[in-house]
């Protein structure tokens, strides 16, 4: 957790070009990627780094956790205080999702209701033209 994060994606683009420039001094190829505001994907050709990078990342006072091979790894920033806070921006975004699809559901009724309407009226075009 760090000022900015998770809300913008600048702060996560810095950090991993951080983190990134850290681990290439250390001699580790590997290319950071901010897939999300509160997320990077770290690559290696080689796995040969792997487990290295996945050490030098939970050693980081930023990092909340590390996921490897499908599993998840908590690290020094992942608190109590960062958990509330996590877990109403989730329930957050559960709401805004269930709103839009509430809202997606009531419109495709009015969708079919205009193509019938067309339809009709071509038709009625079509005849009039005949």
């Amino acid at each position: 957790d760090y000022p900015g994060c998770c809300t913008e994606k600048p702060p996560t683009e810095r950090l991993a070009n951080k983190w990134s420039a850290l681990l290439h001094s250390a001699g580790m190829q590997q290319s950071a990627y901010v897939v999300e505001n509160d997320i990077i994907l770290f690559s290696t050709q080689a796995g040969l780094h792997a487990k290295e990078i996945k050490e030098f990342l939970l050693e980081q006072p930023e990092c909340v956790a590390v996921e490897w091979n499908q599993v998840r790894t908590p690290g020094p920033a992942e608190t109590e205080e960062w958990k509330r806070v996590d877990a109403a921006k989730k329930a957050e975004k559960k709401a805004e999702r269930e709103a839009k699809q509430q809202a997606e559901k009531a419109q495709p009724s009015k969708r079919r209701k205009s193509k019938t309407r067309r339809r009709q009226s071509s038709k009625t075009s079509d005849k009039g033209e005949l």
